[in-house]
């Protein structure tokens, strides 16, 4: 009776340890060093494949293909200094980006908001992000200052997929690889960029108008 007992009570702790287990959310232990910051939660960014047939919409700047709100959690460490936050785009991989979705007629725009406080939301249009393709580096500051300290703040960007402008060819077929690190949030434009938001992979296919449709003529006799 005892050894039974004891064998229940040792399955009950395994069981309990494997449902513990499933429960725990993965932390990113990051390492901050002075005036740094880093995205600690909700980093990865899923993007929606893009089905469109070019009769489907009009084109437009206000011509909203799909929209994403996504929640993340960021920390900063500043030593010596308060400054704003900076969301800031990489300028080698955005110049590419935007340059093959402009190709397609499409686009997006982006803004980013502090929740929990009375800040407003921060704009980037799709003519700023394509700005990049100049050469300039696209930095906004957003929320409120940070203090010195380390500060755990949470965020949420806003991002809408555009349909811009008619596209010209037939149709087209383009697969975006995911990337990381290449948006991120800074105090300072010298700031170490590390543990940015992850974009992830998807996939554009644009039809030409009337593409899958069947025309019936009548047989003359």
């Amino acid at each position: 009776m005892t050894e039974w007992i004891f064998n229940l009570k040792t399955k009950l702790t395994v069981l309990v340890m494997m449902l513990c287990s499933l429960c725990v959310t993965k932390v990113y232990a990051v390492e901050l060093g002075i005036n740094e910051c880093a995205v600690t939660s909700g980093q990865n960014i899923n993007l929606r494949s893009i089905n469109l047939t070019t009769d489907d919409f009009k084109p437009g700047t206000d011509s909203v293909i799909y929209t994403i709100n996504q929640d993340a959690v960021f920390k900063c460490y500043m030593g010596y200094d308060t400054q704003f936050p900076q969301l800031v785009f990489n300028q080698g991989y955005f110049s590419k980006f935007t340059k093959t979705l402009d190709a397609m007629g499409l686009g997006f725009r982006m803004s980013i908001k502090e929740t929990g406080n009375a800040s407003s939301a921060v704009s980037f249009s799709w003519d700023e992000i394509k700005s990049t393709q100049s050469g300039n580096e696209l930095r906004k500051e957003f929320g409120t200052k940070l203090p010195v300290g380390t500060t755990e703040r949470k965020v949420r960007i806003t991002l809408d997929f555009l349909y811009t402008k008619a596209y010209s060819e037939s149709s087209a077929v383009t697969a975006f690889t995911g990337i990381s690190n290449v948006l991120n949030i800074v105090p300072f434009s010298y700031s170490l960029r590390q543990n940015g938001f992850i974009l992830s992979g998807f996939n554009v296919r644009i039809l030409r108008n009337g593409l899958g449709k069947v025309d019936i003529v009548p047989l003359q006799v």
